[in-house]
């Protein structure tokens, strides 16, 4: 589900806004694939199947405000922040069956992974605006950063 709030205030001049924008899913995933690889006359099969869950909580906030400073001049200035956390409270699993050329396994291999990881965002950005007296002309310049970072947690366990 997902949910927005948006605000802004006009007074004299100044034009103030503010958003917040949240978002929460979650994903399921199945995938099953066989391949075969052929060499002369054998070939080897390799059986795959994998499912799990992944989970993603979003929070996006953003302010900012613009300036008419004198007719057909103004500046804008925002700055927002991007917070997610991706879990996967159901472990991801992945399993390989090698088979041979009478459709017996040989060998199995199963692979389950946890990972969780938040990322953060920061981005700021400056603005002027010339306009004309014609509406369909205006000159602008902006100047914007923006700045990410991670925190991810890898686990995973590999038996054969």
């Amino acid at each position: 589900y997902t949910g927005n709030i948006a605000l802004s205030f006009k007074k004299k001049n100044f034009n103030y806004f503010l958003s917040y924008n949240y978002n929460n899913q979650a994903n399921f995933h199945n995938r099953y694939g066989l391949t075969e690889a052929k060499s002369g006359d054998t070939s080897a099969f390799v059986d795959n199947y994998g499912n799990g869950r992944n989970k993603s909580i979003v929070h996006n906030l953003r302010a900012g405000f613009d300036f008419s400073f004198k007719k057909h001049h103004s500046i804008s200035f925002s700055a927002g922040i991007n917070q997610r956390d991706q879990t996967t409270p159901i472990a991801n699993s992945i399993a390989y069956d090698f088979i041979n050329n009478s459709r017996t396994i040989y060998e199995r291999s199963l692979r389950i992974s946890d990972e969780d990881n938040q990322r953060q965002n920061l981005d700021i950005a400056l603005g002027y605006k010339r306009s004309f007296e014609d509406k369909n002309k205006s000159l602008s310049a902006d100047l914007s950063y923006s700045g990410g970072w991670n925190n991810d947690i890898l686990y995973a366990r590999q038996d054969y």
